[in-house]
């Protein structure tokens, strides 16, 4: 952490910001070659981001998230809708324990075929962000867009898959 001195109306305040992530990825850059791991609800346990030759959507979100929440639904249907043409992933930092238990036992969880990453370290640190529901779409190895999850529906899905290219508004 870096300390911060900020003068304020007047007032001298110290603030704790941290370093800069060297980590971090913008839209256009090329993505590094992660591993995905304890993948729930999906084929295997683990995926390297460049198994995927199609668009990859990146979802971070909390079980106590309501937004976040909200919005699986939506993202399920997509899923189902462009079958293999998409893959979403739901990423969140919490344990696979409290991922499993929203899978169980949350009425929506238990309606979700999407594939989860639970106690993420690794994503968190290429894609950062403070809010969330987030979401990250890669198309062809480069991150396409950094955006909000209302972004992310058919009609943009449907052109990322023909062209392999969205514009949407930066998160």
């Amino acid at each position: 952490m870096k300390k911060l001195l900020c003068l304020l109306g007047g007032a001298m305040l110290l603030m704790n910001i941290q370093a800069q992530n060297n980590l971090a990825v913008s839209v256009g850059d090329t993505v590094p070659d992660i591993l995905l791991q304890d993948i729930l609800n999906y084929k295997s346990t683990s995926a390297r981001l460049s198994d995927y030759k199609q668009p990859v959507i990146i979802d971070f979100f909390a079980t106590w998230c309501a937004p976040c929440i909200e919005a699986l639904p939506h993202l399920d249907s997509l899923q189902a809708e462009f079958g293999d043409s998409i893959q979403i992933f739901v990423v969140s930092h919490e344990p696979r324990a409290t991922i499993e238990a929203f899978l169980e036992n949350n009425h929506i969880g238990k309606t979700l075929r999407l594939a989860f990453i639970p106690a993420d370290t690794t994503l968190k640190k290429y894609f950062p962000h403070v809010v969330i529901p987030h979401e990250v779409v890669i198309s062809d190895g480069k991150v396409s867009a950094i955006t909000s999850p209302e972004n992310i529906n058919k009609a943009t899905i449907g052109k990322l898959c023909r062209s392999g290219q969205i514009e949407l508004p930066l998160k």
